[in-house]
């Protein structure tokens, strides 16, 4: 499952980046605004969940591993 999410963050971040640094690149305030205004586009809400669906599932993972010790 991390595997997954991880698959769907990396591709949700190189679509972002291309918008922001290839197809937007002449948006006013440059790259950089563009991002950083456009933080509630599905590409990047979608990166944000998949990071910390990952990282929560990870958590629980080597929490249970923990206490089979």
């Amino acid at each position: 499952m991390p595997f997954a999410l991880g698959t769907i963050n990396i591709s949700c971040i190189v679509h972002s980046n291309e918008l922001a640094w290839i197809n937007m690149r002449d948006y006013p305030g440059g790259p950089v605004a563009f991002l950083l205004e456009q933080l509630s586009e599905p590409s990047n809400a979608g990166s944000i969940a998949s990071a910390t669906l990952t990282q929560a599932i990870s958590g629980l993972v080597m929490g249970h591993n923990e206490g089979l010790k």
